[in-house]
């Protein structure tokens, strides 16, 4: 089995910045994550790869979805180039009162996470599938010692019925004043180029039950070694209100189709399957929204040359009440041009 440098204390928000000077501030960690604010800031390493080869590395932990979630960035040189090595968030789930995680590589491989103790040591159960499909548990341990380190483990690793070694403990170090090189955008993976045409920065306006309008923007872009697309969203009410998104869409190597998963400021979580089509793309989605109610929706994207799409929600189902269509014709997004 591969082996795989997995670490469960989570946070970044790095997208905001394009979006709006409103989403470049940090917003304030939900107390809900509290137990995980230690995690916050920049952390420094040293990761080896299956031969042994040592390659310094950084962990970038900071808030995102207005405080709702905490994104932790993996980045390493690799061949002389910062590469970005694996994504990570942690959110709270309001219907089992508990803290998650979804974890993605530049594998193609991702994870769910449990954060099942807290505290000075913290303790996730994890479930991986690899780019090839198969599927293992572990349990990944985060010992902190003091606030300036703190050491992870992957241990109880089984795969395809067989047991295998501990990984070795890896040891990282706050970093201080210590400037954050980005890793270049990558190239798309094969798998998700069906999605390329909403890779960009994107305009709308979105309608209120009052009938007035809010502006709203959000960018797509690649990330872990082009195995994801992010996209991160933002709209300004009328009366300022801040609401925020997040989401991951990614190549399920389980089902062979591709997948996404959706975190928003006001607290609610969903999960996605990904229709690509000739000039539309559907997501069927199912998820909890901030109060812990099932929801279920169906998204439907249509594209009107290459720089304007529609989007309608329809066969929206939440809290056991049926809501009305949205009207396909209000909601029209706009490529931005640099």
């Amino acid at each position: 089995m591969k082996s795989l440098q997995f670490t469960a204390v989570v946070g970044l928000a790095l997208l905001g910045a394009a979006i709006s000077p409103q989403a470049a501030d940090q917003p304030a960690l939900d107390e809900n994550l509290k137990p995980l604010a230690k995690s916050l800031g920049q952390w420094s390493y040293i990761d080896k790869d299956d031969k042994g080869r040592e390659f310094p590395s950084t962990l970038t932990c900071s808030v995102a979805a207005g405080g709702k979630i905490l994104i932790g960035r993996n980045q390493s040189v690799r061949d002389g180039k910062m590469q970005c090595l694996s994504l990570n968030i942690s959110y709270w789930q309001p219907e089992t009162k508990s803290i998650a995680g979804f974890f993605v590589d530049s594998t193609g491989g991702h994870a769910r996470t449990v954060l099942t103790k807290s505290g000075d040591t913290q303790v996730w159960q994890v479930l991986y599938c690899e780019s090839k499909g198969y599927f293992w548990t572990a349990v990944s341990t985060v010992e902190y010692q003091g606030d300036d380190s703190f050491i992870q483990q992957m241990t109880h690793i089984v795969s395809q019925g067989g047991i295998f070694p501990d990984s070795p403990k890896q040891t990282m170090k706050r970093s201080k004043d210590i400037p954050i090189q980005m890793a270049k955008q990558p190239s798309l993976s094969r798998k998700l180029k069906p999605l390329s045409r909403m890779l960009g920065k994107w305009s709308y306006s979105w309608p209120s039950d009052k009938g007035d309008f809010s502006p709203a923007k959000e960018i797509r872009s690649i990330d872990a070694g082009g195995a994801i697309i992010i996209c991160e969203g933002e709209e300004i009410g009328n009366n300022g209100k801040v609401y925020s998104y997040f989401s991951i869409q990614y190549w399920q190597a389980g089902t062979k189709s591709i997948g996404a998963v959706f975190f928003d400021s006001e607290g609610s979580h969903s999960d996605s399957v990904v229709s690509p089509q000739h000039d539309a793309i559907i997501y069927q989605n199912y998820g909890y929204d901030a109060k812990g109610l099932f929801e279920t929706s169906l998204d439907t994207v249509e594209f009107e040359g290459a720089d304007t799409f529609l989007y309608q929600m329809t066969h929206h189902v939440g809290g056991g009440e049926i809501r009305p269509d949205q009207p396909k014709a209000k909601l029209v997004v706009k490529r931005i041009k640099e």
